[in-house]
């Protein structure tokens, strides 16, 4: 057998009484200030001012995970939009020898990037169907194969061509 009990909804906030207040006196309702904001990053704002200030010409280069060779690239960007919070990226990347038109999208956001290369003769290892996808904007970002058998490979840009070499910078020990 089941019985139904009739009880008072639990109040989950009710104020405290205040010793000050009369009987028959009400309490005063103040209002809820909030300081500050939850968010005050536009990303709009930040698309737009990324398409102004972006350099055009990236330079570093690709290593893929299958084996040590590393491929120098030079990515140059003709066109840049600001889309809402993406930017819109259209140009050209060489990979060695091979030249390819590239069409991109970056978050403004969240600063995720993917560049997709639109030609289907690609250098070894990197074939159509498969984009570049970065996590932290444009200067690291990761090759993702369309097809199973390719590991991929790490792509690194740097803004300046001038201050590219091949060859990782030399750490010196205090030892």
């Amino acid at each position: 057998m089941f019985f139904l009990l009739a009880t008072d909804p639990p109040v989950l906030a009710r104020p405290a009484p205040d010793p000050s207040l009369q009987p028959g006196q009400a309490y005063q309702a103040l209002p809820v200030i909030l300081e500050g904001s939850v968010e005050n990053f536009d990303p709009v704002a930040r698309a737009q001012q990324l398409a102004k200030t972006m350099p055009r010409k990236w330079c570093g280069f690709y290593e893929p995970f299958a084996n040590a060779s590393k491929v120098a690239v030079i990515l140059d960007f003709r066109e840049v939009n600001a889309v809402g919070q993406m930017v819109a990226l259209n140009g050209e990347m060489q990979l060695g020898n091979v030249k390819t038109l590239v069409q991109g999208n970056l978050n403004a956001k969240s600063d995720q990037l993917e560049i997709l290369p639109i030609s289907t003769e690609l250098i070894p290892g990197i074939e159509s169907g498969g984009s570049f996808m970065g996590l932290e904007g444009i200067e690291l970002s990761g090759w993702t194969s369309s097809s199973f058998a390719n590991p991929g490979g790490k792509l690194v840009l740097n803004k300046s061509c001038a201050d590219i070499s091949s060859e990782p910078p030399v750490v010196d020990t205090i030892w």
